[in-house]
């Protein structure tokens, strides 16, 4: 059997965020008491369960408490908004399996009679749109929803979501036609030496930044059907699950990396794999606003190359990308032949030392330009159906019946439609030409043609 190294982030968080700059205590504790204010805990109760306060600091609960409210208040999900007050008692308590918990038995059910720790298991709970429920964020057998959307429009959708806060972070949502909602995303241990070793991961459901400050996540939603739905749900990610392909890399197969496998799934190209060098030459020319000819993205090509089998392999080398895990091995040995997906590794041959693979990173940072790129692209198309709706408007054709109604859908099936192929070229570019508007021009004439007879 394969063990987890305590040498980890706890939780097998995605990354290994920096701790904050040292500033005082007391701001820390003031920011913190002014949120427990808010989710109803007074400045008593704060002085009289000291124990609460450092369980809600372990768990980071407050960060949870207020990321679910933000949702109910914001995203639209069905769910009571969260609150530690108790109207019928002086004692704090918790939301457990959608019930209201005293903090007396709160603790002893989560933590048992004399608690070694605070912290929350995540084989045996998750943080969901309920509060806290006895089911495990990462020893789970069938995905099962985390929440469920309100004045759902019936469609099935796959988002691709990330951060903004800090290191990127990449995961999935699948939503049904009912509106109800599946997180789930990889994450791993990430060394403290050697941080580029691989390790066995986890596939947290919901992720674990799913509920964590929802204010910093962006999402890009894709429309699909039930199809495709039931095949990422049941032939991916479950079954990914059920045969233990948890391969993780921060280098080769990351957060990141497993978000596009999935959306790969959708039918969505979204390749992430690229060198350092590609990823600084692009955000060079990008800062200086530099759209360069084909030959000079070859010629760049060329003389990075260098750098690619020189400093960013031997960096790679030194960071542990070479080294692999006993227990990795363990599980591919023993499952691998049932993974429909393998797990590309550094230093695995001669051949990679020349063509450049050992340096090859899985990027967050191109999920997100893509994101930024694919919200230009739909904004761009739906300015496009803002000017013929003007001209329409004067014509008179939204006073004919279903003609409005027949608009917005076309208008809402802009908004989530498939976007284009993610590659290295248009990411350099202003994106002014990967703007199509015939098939927006043939819809519109489709929507007009009866009237016009």
């Amino acid at each position: 059997m394969y063990s987890i190294s305590k040498s980890s982030v706890s939780d097998l968080f995605c990354y290994h965020c920096p701790e904050p700059e040292n500033h005082s205590q007391i701001s820390i504790d003031i920011n913190l008491s002014k949120s427990l204010e808010n989710l109803g805990l007074s400045i008593e109760q704060q002085k009289k369960y000291p124990e609460f306060i450092e369980m809600i600091k372990e768990n980071e609960l407050v960060d949870y408490m207020e990321g679910i409210n933000w949702k109910i208040d914001h995203e639209d999900w069905e769910g009571s908004r969260m609150s530690f007050a108790s109207k019928d008692s002086d004692e704090p308590l918790l939301f457990i399996d959608g019930k209201s918990t005293l903090w007396s038995a709160a603790k002893e059910k989560l933590f048992g009679d004399k608690p070694l720790s605070w912290k929350l298991s995540t084989s045996k709970y998750r943080i969901d749109s309920s509060g806290i429920r006895s089911q495990s964020m990462s020893e789970w057998s069938t995905l099962t929803p985390c929440g469920k959307l309100k004045n759902h429009d019936g469609n099935f959708y796959l988002d691709v979501m990330t951060t903004t806060e800090g290191l990127n972070h990449n995961w999935v949502r699948l939503i049904d036609d009912k509106g109800e909602v599946i997180s789930a995303g990889l994450c791993g241990e990430i060394y403290s030496v050697a941080m580029l070793r691989d390790s066995v991961g986890k596939l947290n459901s919901p992720d674990h930044r799913e509920f964590f400050k929802p204010n910093t996540h962006r999402s890009t939603r894709i429309r699909i059907d039930k199809e495709t739905y039931e095949t990422i749900k049941a032939n991916k990610i479950e079954t990914d699950q059920k045969t233990h392909n948890l391969f993780f890399s921060l280098m080769t197969r990351n957060c990141s990396k497993y978000t596009c496998e999935v959306a790969s799934n959708a039918g969505l190209d979204l390749e992430n794999s690229e060198f350092p060098s590609q990823l600084a030459t692009r955000k060079i020319l990008n800062a200086i606003n530099f759209n360069p000819p084909t030959w000079m993205l070859r010629l760049f090509e060329r003389v990075t190359s260098i750098f690619r089998h020189t400093l960013a392999t031997g960096f790679a080398f030194i960071m542990g990308a070479w080294y692999q895990n006993p227990d990795v091995k363990e599980l591919e040995d023993k499952y691998g032949h049932e993974w429909k997906v393998k797990p590309r590794k550094p230093f695995r041959s001669l051949k990679s030392f020349f063509d450049g693979t050992n340096s090859l990173m899985a990027s967050s940072m191109k999920v997100a330009e893509w994101q930024n790129f694919v919200e230009n692209y739909r904004l761009k198309r739906k300015a496009f159906l803002q000017t013929h709706k003007e001209e329409l408007v004067v014509k008179e054709y939204f006073k004919v019946k279903d003609f409005e109604n027949n608009w917005e859908k076309l208008e809402k099936e802009v908004m989530h439609e498939m976007p284009p192929k993610l590659d290295s070229g248009y990411l350099y570019l202003n994106h002014s030409h990967f703007i199509p508007t015939n098939d927006l021009e043939k819809k519109i004439a489709d929507l007009t043609k009866n009237l016009s007879n």
